[in-house]
């Protein structure tokens, strides 16, 4: 066969195949998910006091028939729309199921109630602190017949979405 000729028949059986139809692409549905959890964070560092009182220039007046009660508030933030289930509380010093601030031997039972200020908006930017209500109470029974000095514990508030 001629030069020319073979030429045209390259060129024919190029065109032959040009003109066959182009595969079926092929799709594949990938389902994308991503979970934000409801979590609850304590947002200021530790160390708030809660420190008992009945009177007014400070500490606790044995002397006295009024309870002594101690109020503080601990800042916390939570996924928006969650709310905290539980705040629970543990002394170092619990016993017997009741919270005990000691100096040295002797002791004294007090008790704490956490109330939560609510539902979160968040973490990021224009977010807001929520605040859980820690007050605390010594019944007059406790501190009439206590030494004097110094009760100490150590609370530990734990917060749960």
């Amino acid at each position: 066969m001629a030069p020319r000729n073979r030429l045209i028949a390259a060129l024919g059986a190029v065109l032959a195949v040009s003109s066959l139809p182009a595969p079926a692409a092929d799709s594949y549905s990938l389902i994308v998910t991503a979970t934000v959890q409801g979590i609850c964070k304590f947002t200021q560092a530790s160390g708030q006091t809660l420190t008992f009182t009945n009177n007014a220039s400070g500490g606790i007046d044995p002397s006295l028939a009024a309870n002594a009660t101690a109020n503080a508030t601990i800042a916390y933030k939570c996924t928006s729309g969650t709310a905290p289930s539980t705040f629970t509380g543990v002394g170092a010093n619990d016993t017997g199921g009741n919270h005990v601030v000691k100096n040295g031997t002797s002791s004294m039972i007090y008790t704490a109630t956490l109330t939560g200020g609510g539902a979160g908006d968040g973490f990021g930017a224009g977010s807001t602190n929520k605040t859980v209500a820690v007050a605390g109470t010594i019944l007059p029974a406790q501190f009439q017949s206590a030494a004097a000095g110094t009760y100490t514990d150590t609370l530990v508030v734990t917060i749960a979405p």
